[in-house]
């Protein structure tokens, strides 16, 4: 482009002076380097700016048309100017993140007014938009923030952990894995799994239990709704995987029945991550130790028997039941 910010800032210091003398002055310039960069300018668009009147320096028609987005765009700078100095000196700004899993939505709106408390001045934008693709995101600049489930393997990313959670099964007290304690891949797969995912590819269970087993589930159904999993389990309609922390009202009135998978249990671990070439500001370091120190409830840490134990003396298995307990994952 031929226009540039300091022949607006010319034009402007020219116009509100009206002569070359005072327009030098303002812009801190000598009264011959004012003269030419106004005649390379005007040399440029082969037309005058100004008319030499006497010793004042009037617009012309072109030069007005100029004025009139010079004063819009050279104050909007200065603005803009402003903001930044603000947000590098006093904490202004804005932290956009999304997560990899939705289930991540629960946790964090709770955690927004105790960041505002600290940081009155820095908002955040929750990006649901993104949580199907938050690496990406992030590295094209939509994004401050992306918590994931999935930890990549990217060079361009600072990872930093957050926290573990257990991913269980959840069946229904007259279910034939009831009595159980914890439920194989193999028998897994043979259930109608009710997965909090919106694609094959999305699903935690499936790409770190079944695959790996080299199984594939019999039957899924894909549910972006917990309450509507868990009554779906609760009436014995298919088995639902969730973490155990979104289950734990479900689990402590014994509508249904917590299952680990496999006898150690899975466990996902959440990890946040931001770009490397930018540095992480105060504010974000802050969200993210508080992320990491706060989004999960204490018992959302405890394990499936632990949990169930407090609701109250798991069920011993029934006649004719198959204790599999001893069975290998």
């Amino acid at each position: 482009m031929d226009l540039e910010i300091r022949h607006l800032q010319l034009i402007a210091g020219i116009a509100r002076e009206g002569s070359m003398t005072k327009a030098a002055g303002g812009l801190h310039l000598t009264q011959s380097a004012l003269c030419h960069q106004l005649r390379d300018i005007e040399s440029r668009f082969n037309t005058p700016f100004f008319l030499r009147v006497g010793k004042r320096m009037v617009l012309t028609p072109a030069g007005r048309r100029v004025l009139e987005s010079a004063t819009r765009i050279v104050e909007e700078l200065g603005r803009v100017e402003e903001d930044i100095r603000r947000m590098a000196t006093n904490g202004d700004g804005i932290i956009r993140v999304a997560t990899q899993c939705n289930t991540g939505y629960h946790w964090l709106p709770p955690l927004l007014a105790a960041f505002s408390r600290k940081h009155p001045r820095v908002g955040i934008s929750i990006m649901p938009d993104n949580t199907d693709r938050p690496v990406e995101a992030l590295l094209e600049g939509q994004l401050d923030l992306a918590i994931l489930t999935d930890e990549p393997s990217d060079r361009r990313l600072r990872l930093r952990r957050l926290f573990a959670d257990e991913m269980i099964a959840l069946v229904a007290r007259e279910h034939r894995l009831a009595a159980r304690r914890w439920i194989s891949p193999r028998d897994l797969a043979d259930e109608h799994l009710l997965l909090y995912s919106s694609s094959p590819d999305d699903s935690f269970v499936l790409k770190r239990v079944l695959r790996p087993a080299g199984l594939v589930a019999a039957r899924l159904s894909f549910i972006m709704l917990t309450e509507a999993m868990i009554a779906m389990a609760r009436a014995g309609i298919g088995v639902a995987v969730l973490p155990q922390w979104s289950a734990q009202q479900a689990i402590a009135s014994r509508w249904v029945v917590p299952l680990s998978i496999t006898r150690r249990g899975i466990r996902r671990f959440w990890t946040a991550a931001t770009l490397k070439a930018q540095p992480v500001s105060p504010w974000l370091a802050d969200f993210i130790e508080l992320i990491a120190e706060r989004a999960m409830p204490v018992s959302a840490c405890l394990s499936v028997e632990a949990r169930s134990g407090a609701a109250g003396q798991r069920r011993r298995p029934r006649a004719g039941t198959r204790d599999v307990s001893r069975r290998s994952a």
